[in-house]
């Protein structure tokens, strides 16, 4: 197992708190009707700091590509997004850099990171993830390349995240999950 050096673990710790930070605000955008509809990940900050800070981001095939959801604000702060931008799109303003003031809160998507738009439906992101992994696998024979999103099931008592990576390298994909009893 690696241990992280204490620079990471502030950096970790750091962004958790800013990612809290972020949710509380457009918490409290949404019930002072600043903000249209609120939708986020506050309790995930975990799980999705240190899968951002792993995230090879650039565009085109050499890259990640990331298939995710509405509770992933912190994934993207990890990889450098700015705060003030998740702001402007719950405030729908047209300085929005994720859709111009067009779409809901925590809807992102960042072209240039291989981020893909995020649909208003659940789970509808694995099928378009697919997609990506099969063209990364035919763009690279070898390498670890990985196309990642992960979710969580919108229902009483559930909190199962489920993590499927495309590797071009294996050609295979893997389903990760707390409770793979779930997954069929």
């Amino acid at each position: 197992m690696k241990v992280l050096d204490p620079a990471s673990l502030l950096k970790i710790h750091r962004l958790m708190l800013q990612a809290r930070a972020l949710e509380e605000r457009l918490i409290r955008m949404y019930k002072q009707n600043d903000g249209y509809f609120w939708i986020g990940g506050p309790g995930e900050e975990a799980f999705s700091i240190p899968l951002g800070t792993l995230i090879h981001k650039g565009q085109g095939l050499d890259y990640d590509f990331l298939h995710l959801h509405y509770r992933s604000a912190s994934i993207l702060l990890a990889m450098g997004a700015q705060p003030v931008d998740f702001l402007r799109q719950m405030k729908n303003t047209a300085l929005d850099p994720f859709s111009g003031g067009r779409n809901f809160a925590n809807h992102s998507s960042i072209k240039k990171w291989n981020v893909t738009p995020i649909t208003s439906t659940i789970e509808t992101q694995y099928s378009t993830a697919i997609g990506s992994g099969i063209a990364q696998r035919r763009h690279k024979e070898t390498g670890g390349v990985v196309a990642t999103f992960e979710t969580t099931q919108v229902a009483p008592g559930y909190g199962n995240f489920f993590r499927i990576e495309l590797s071009g390298e294996r050609g295979t994909l893997a389903v990760h999950s707390d409770h793979p009893e779930e997954l069929w």
